[in-house]
């Protein structure tokens, strides 16, 4: 079947009545392009984050609607040009009025959507394939199978794939785990099969924990995970060695006020979903409850490891001035990902080595601190010695 996408461009006063009108003429539904009310949205605060500009422009609002091509489509336009132009005798505003339409396919979304989603492998070991993909695993690596669903969380998003990497550091055997926000369960699920045994995963929405439940099962970790509803860890019961929270700045920072009852005391916290403009408020609420960072990633959006001790060594603290000393190395691009690495010193400086002791294929270029000031490195796959 096909169809024909119908938009009026009109003013705020008529969208319920051109709205109306598409109902009559056996339209479904219709969708409603209204830049006043996105723009309300986005200088609400309820998003954390949208690159979404401020419209300048909210007079003319657009109303669509989708009839079906068959012989009747050409009676129903004609008659929606006459509603139109009967409002506008009766002294309701309508500008600009302009109809445009367009023919659309009615594809079987079913099964297009399936080409967006490929199997992924966004750590050193954690392969993530859709059901409908066959993959044959090597070496060591886990595959952890997931199909897009309402709920959030497939691997491909820069916060969760940050998460996973750490994951695969961080995670010990028999480890107590929280995975706060689980959204897909994709994190808990990760972490079960690395070794965790008892993990807790909530979620605010009661409406993805069907979701959530199916891809625990589906990855058989069903005896090591546990799913609910709660408000962060109000409905959490005891002390996690491990607590998850790839959510967003605000509620990160309301997190902390439940933190010491519900992680242990050389326990860890891993966040991520802070967007850079958050990081300093973030930062401030986590030293002013007692929490240091013991590790930052920076990539589309911040990963974020932090520890009850203040005094653990971090690798990158953005809450001080950086003082350069000596032996100081830093990653330059396309991101940092300190998760898989030993540091080595070398004769004047560091370097950062891999485990089989190749330099980082993820660091294409740094800058070291030597005696004679910095000095650009460059890495290459076949560089196996330091610089």
């Amino acid at each position: 079947m096909k169809w024909c996408e119908v938009s009026i461009q009109t003013s705020h006063e008529a969208v319920e009545l051109i709205s109306e009108i598409f109902t009559e003429l056996g339209a479904t539904g219709v969708v409603i392009e209204d830049p006043e009310l996105i723009n309300d949205y986005i200088t609400s605060g309820k998003w954390d984050y949208t690159d979404i500009p401020i419209a300048t422009e909210t007079e003319v609002v657009t109303v669509k609607a989708y009839l079906s091509v068959n012989g009747e489509l050409a009676g129903r336009l004609q008659t929606l040009e006459n509603e139109v132009k009967l409002l506008a005798d009766r002294g309701v505003n309508i500008a600009p009025g302009i109809i445009s339409t367009s023919e659309l396919a009615d594809e079987d979304w079913s099964d297009t959507w399936k080409q967006y989603f490929h199997t992924e492998k966004p750590g050193e070991r954690i392969v993530i394939k859709p059901s409908w993909e066959t993959y044959e695993s090597k070496d060591d690596e886990i595959v952890v199978e997931l199909d897009p669903g309402a709920a959030f969380g497939t691997g491909t998003h820069a916060t969760t794939s940050m998460c996973i990497r750490e994951l695969e550091q961080l995670v010990k055997p028999g480890m107590k785990v929280f995975d706060i926000g689980t959204g897909s369960g994709i994190l808990s699920i990760i972490a079960a099969k690395l070794g965790a045994e008892n993990i807790q995963a909530v979620d605010y929405d009661e409406s993805v924990l069907k979701i959530v439940q199916e891809n625990i099962d589906q990855n058989h970790v069903t005896e090591k995970i546990s799913v609910g509803q709660s408000d962060l860890m109000q409905n959490v019961s005891g002390k996690a060695n491990l607590v998850i929270a790839n959510i967003v700045a605000d509620i990160i920072i309301r997190l902390f006020d439940q933190l010491d009852e519900h992680l242990e005391a050389d326990g860890t916290l891993l966040t991520s979903g802070i967007i850079e403009d958050r990081i300093d408020d973030v930062l401030k609420v986590a030293e002013a409850h007692g929490y240091g960072v013991i590790r930052d990633l920076c990539g589309h959006g911040i990963g974020t490891e932090m520890h009850e001790d203040p005094n653990v060594p971090n690798y990158y603290d953005r809450r001080n001035d950086l003082r350069l000393e000596v032996g100081m190395v830093f990653a330059i691009e396309p991101m940092i990902n300190m998760g898989t690495h030993e540091t080595r010193q070398g004769d004047d400086h560091w370097i950062v080595y891999t485990k089989d002791g190749l330099p980082s294929a993820h660091f294409e270029k740094m800058v070291a601190i030597t005696e004679d000031g910095p000095v650009v490195i460059t890495t290459e796959p076949d560089h196996k010695r330091p610089v």
